[in-house]
């Protein structure tokens, strides 16, 4: 796992934070393939990006990460967050944090209370599925081959 920030520069229309924290989690992560919000974490504003590392924009992705690592985030363009109260050490605070609870929910195993939901098209890990919901039938849209698929607890 590695940390990276980015600065707000895209949305220039109204005020915001400084900007995005990110943690780049390998294939390897349990939580590899995971929506953010089913990933139990306390960041600012809380996580509101995941995706695989292919899918960012050029000129936020780092050379250094592969195209196949799984990227989680959040931003500081809520309402009220400004350049004062989420300036940029605030953003390198907050995804430290972020890296921080991940490392604890990584040794307690978190992940493993939770079912993974594996495409049936290119077989990648898509979400996890707590175990509580899988009675019911649901379906998801593929991360890497877009195509719908359903799952249910087998």
């Amino acid at each position: 796992m590695k940390t990276f920030i980015v600065e707000n520069t895209w949305n220039t229309h109204r005020e915001q934070g400084w900007g995005n924290g990110y943690l780049v989690l390998p294939p390897s992560s349990p939580w590899y393939g995971v929506s953010c919000e089913h990933i139990p974490v306390s960041v600012h504003g809380g996580l509101n990006w995941s995706s695989i590392s292919s899918d960012m924009r050029e000129e936020v992705i780092h050379d250094d990460i592969p195209n196949d690592h799984w990227i989680i985030g959040f931003h500081t363009s809520h309402y009220g967050d400004t350049p004062i109260n989420c300036g940029k050490d605030y953003v390198e605070s907050e995804t430290s944090n972020l890296y921080n609870q991940m490392l604890v929910l990584n040794q307690y195993k978190v992940a493993d209370s939770c079912l993974v939901a594996y495409c049936p098209h290119c077989n990648l890990p898509n979400d996890v599925v707590p175990q509580s919901d899988c009675s019911q039938m649901n379906y998801l849209h593929c991360i890497e081959c877009e195509n719908k698929f359903y799952y249910r607890e087998t």
